[in-house]
């Protein structure tokens, strides 16, 4: 009996930590607003790599990225702060951002120099 009752406060805790690390995870995320953060990195590298302004309206642009994002998620350690996973979910917004803006970038470079 004592081990089955250890067992649910051990299963209770594990449920409740859980929860604490999902919590602290859907704040995080909030707070870092990864959408908004790799619009932002993507328009701010797309301008500069092909040398043009952005604008508001999508009648105005030259050039468009239609980039959809569904669903973020990611591993929660338990001794992260709010804070860290903050920093983290940027770092890993501008990173994607970046990649996307990559592939763009290299295809402008070769029709500019390779003629």
């Amino acid at each position: 009996m004592v081990g089955t009752v250890l067992r649910t406060g051990s299963a209770i805790a594990k449920q409740v930590e859980a929860q604490q690390a999902r919590d602290l995870m859907r704040d995080a995320a909030a707070r870092a607003d990864i959408p908004e953060q790799v619009r932002r990195r993507i328009l701010e590298n797309g301008s500069r790599i092909l040398n043009c302004d952005p604008v508001q309206q999508l009648q105005q642009s030259e050039v468009f990225f239609d980039l959809r994002i569904h669903h973020v998620s990611a591993a929660v350690l338990a001794e992260l702060s709010e804070d860290e996973i903050v920093r983290g979910l940027r770092k890993l917004a501008d990173d994607a951002a970046d990649r996307v803006c990559s592939r763009p970038q290299e295809a402008y470079l070769e029709s500019r120099f390779i003629r």
